[in-house]
């Protein structure tokens, strides 16, 4: 063999390891989910994420990935996802589901709060794993198994978090970076030494 044909054999045969190992070695497929409306009441709007004009929703809206959903005053919307999840969209709230799909076994939900209030919850007999997530616009919440979570956010309150455990933790990030209850210790020690 000459030194021509050992370096064309070189060559080719980086280029086939190469090709060979960028390839994964089992692709992945993912599907969009759904949710729909399963309870309203009082004025509940939809956004799709192909239109630009809201329209009202009912008890057979479907809400899909990118779309938004607000509600007006004395008004709420149930949420049930096609995960077993479900949401309670409070009234003066909008949302947008930035994510929701599957990958193998795993549930992607992505929930942006803008402003109001929503009750979340997953449903832990389920055969897959869940990675919900719901962002505000000072924080990101994420929910595991049987947790019941409210959120708030927004101008008009507090951004607050409570879970099923009863505790309420208000944040107050921007003037501080403390929550509430650490101001109200530091406040009372403060109190104590004087």
């Amino acid at each position: 063999m000459n030194l021509i044909t050992v370096i064309k054999n070189f060559i080719i045969l980086s280029f086939f390891l190469a090709f060979f190992h960028a390839l994964p070695a089992e692709a992945q497929t993912t599907y969009k989910l759904y949710a729909f409306v399963s309870d309203m009441s009082g004025d509940v709007e939809i956004l799709k994420s192909d239109t630009q004009e809201w329209v009202p929703a009912n008890t057979e809206s479907i809400i899909s990935e990118g779309d938004q959903v607000r509600t007006g005053p004395f008004s709420n919307a149930s949420l049930a996802f096609a995960d077993s999840s479900f949401a309670i969209v409070d009234s003066f709230s909008h949302l947008t589901v930035n994510k929701f799909s599957v990958t193998d076994n795993v549930v992607d939900t992505n929930i942006f709060l803008d402003v109001g209030s929503v009750v979340s919850t997953l449903n832990d007999n389920v055969s897959f794993v869940n990675r919900y997530i719901i962002g505000t616009p000072t924080s990101s919440i994420s929910l595991k198994g049987r947790e019941i979570k409210k959120i708030v956010a927004g101008a008009m309150y507090k951004d607050t978090v409570r879970a099923d455990n009863r505790k309420e933790i208000n944040i107050d990030v921007q003037a501080t970076g403390t929550t509430t209850s650490e101001k109200e210790s530091d406040e009372n020690i403060l109190a104590a030494t004087n």
